[in-house]
């Protein structure tokens, strides 16, 4: 979420979120936000993972579901070790009792789901009720109509839908950061 938005983000007590393009911001590893920030052409990369480092702050403070694509764990980010580590630390923040993450997994049974163009996160606040926020390419929209924020909490509801339960979904992850990302010696071996 934009900087604007700060005041905001630290009155709320629910955060639901899907990313289907890359392993959300609350769960990165600086390494990782680096490797991404670096990629993305950034021209102020240590400011802007220090700010996402900083907003992680959120997972001390409210209920978090995080919705991940299957296809985000598997993508190669940085390095292997950047990418072994990072799935470590999704699994490492899944073990907080304040965290849900659910993985939706790359399978012709699951096919497109709804949701696939762009990130959403909702926010749930005693100030403010319930706010939407999405990203697309070109920037994010912060929504606050209570028909349009209506109308994307009946968007997440359909996306959970397409999930895996959350220890299947851990155990996917598990699965994946030790078969596709091996430890740099291994993969120089091959």
């Amino acid at each position: 979420m934009a900087r604007r938005h700060e005041g905001l983000r630290a009155g709320f007590s629910t955060h639901r979120a899907f990313e289907p393009k890359l392993i959300q911001p609350l769960f990165q590893t600086e390494d990782y936000a680096r490797a991404l920030l670096i990629g993305g052409g950034s021209p102020k990369v240590e400011e802007d993972v220090a700010e996402r480092m900083a907003r992680q702050s959120i997972l001390d403070r409210a209920f978090v579901t995080a919705v991940l694509d299957e296809e985000v764990l598997r993508r190669p980010i940085g390095s292997p070790a950047i990418m072994r580590d990072q799935l470590s630390h999704v699994l490492k923040v899944a073990e907080r009792d304040n965290v849900l993450v659910h993985v939706i997994p790359a399978t012709f049974d699951t096919g497109a789901y709804p949701g696939l163009d762009g990130a959403l996160t909702l926010l749930t606040g005693d100030d403010f009720g319930e706010v939407a926020y999405t990203e697309s390419l070109g920037g994010g929209r912060l929504i606050s109509s209570p028909r349009e924020v209506a109308e994307f909490a009946i968007l997440f509801t359909r996306i959970m839908g397409a999930v895996l339960p959350a220890g299947q979904s851990v155990a996917l992850i598990r699965r994946v950061m030790e078969e596709a990302f091996q430890s740099d010696d291994d993969v120089a071996e091959e």
